[in-house]
């Protein structure tokens, strides 16, 4: 187990008291926001999309402090959640501190969880928790919505600004030895969201596409790519905001097969995807729609 914790959430937000789906397909991304809610409206849709409502899909989430990842911790989150799944919460705490189980008492454990105990302990067990950097209530969550069917995914870009050759390689072999997934977008996410749009290699100019491979920044709040996502989405939606994610129903649901097709024009499996423009994510989607039959 890592000394540094980075899986941190708050399953308040879940959807705490509903059914636990049969199989969950648990994403680390790099992404603080964008993947987080483009995968968060695909699992709200999975039954329009013809994904069977036994399956879902979740993203890990990582302390705010963290900002966007690069491969190397989109890695180790994945990592650390693996070895959190395989490790009881008394186990991981001793792990993290030996004297930790000796100050507080399972009961007191159990009432920090149901929100019973004491203000005084409960703010001494929350330094302490802090201090190790442990956001213990949603590794609980996280343990308790896991089942043993469950599936894995690393979905990473190719950034040539800032992620190089080897540190991607690194995530493959680490993927591959352990049964772990491997989706990837050359050059961002965004080309993904992009594709459900246009079809870039039919319409883009050459020039356009070597621009997206790119993928330089053009604002501090655009790189070549999401500009050219939110310029596509305003002249489509007369919208300018509604390139935001969040609105995935209105905007990417009934656009992902085009996005599946437009990507089948573009690279889709190393080595080509290193280089080239296109994406692996409709791997996912196929796949997940593959998974147990309708009622």
């Amino acid at each position: 187990m890592h000394n540094q914790f980075r899986l941190s959430g708050n399953p308040m937000e879940r959807r705490i008291g509903t059914k636990s789906p049969l199989k969950i397909f648990w994403l680390s991304v790099e992404g603080a926001v964008t993947e987080k809610q483009y995968f968060s409206g695909l699992s709200s849709c999975r039954r329009q999309l013809g994904i069977n409502a036994v399956i879902d899909v979740e993203t890990l989430e990582r302390k705010r402090k963290m900002g966007d990842s690069t491969p190397e911790d989109v890695r180790e989150l994945m990592d650390e959640f693996l070895a959190t799944r395989s490790s009881s919460l008394e186990a991981l705490l001793t792990a993290a501190d030996p004297h930790f189980l000796s100050e507080y008492s399972v009961e007191e454990l159990t009432q920090y969880f149901e929100g019973t105990l004491v203000k005084a302990k409960r703010k001494k067990m929350q330094r302490d928790l802090e201090r190790l950097g442990i956001n213990l209530k949603y590794l609980k969550y996280l343990r308790e919505r896991s089942s043993e069917d469950d599936e894995f995914c690393l979905i990473i870009d190719r950034d040539q600004h800032s992620h190089t050759i080897e540190s991607i390689n690194t995530c493959r072999s680490w993927c591959e030895k352990r049964n772990v997934h491997f989706y990837f977008t050359n050059p961002c996410f965004e080309f993904w969201l992009l594709l459900h749009f246009l079809d870039v290699d039919s319409i883009c100019t050459e020039e356009e596409k070597q621009d997206m491979l790119l993928n330089r920044k053009k604002s501090n709040r655009h790189s070549y790519v999401s500009k050219f996502l939110s310029d596509t989405i305003t002249e489509i939606t007369g919208n300018g905001q509604s390139k935001r994610v969040k609105m995935f129903e209105g905007l990417y649901m009934n656009r992902i097969d085009n996005a599946i097709e437009n990507a089948s024009k573009c690279a889709t499996s190393f080595p080509e995807l290193m280089d080239s423009l296109g994406c692996s994510i409709p791997q996912l989607v196929i796949l997940l729609r593959s998974e147990y039959t309708h009622d």
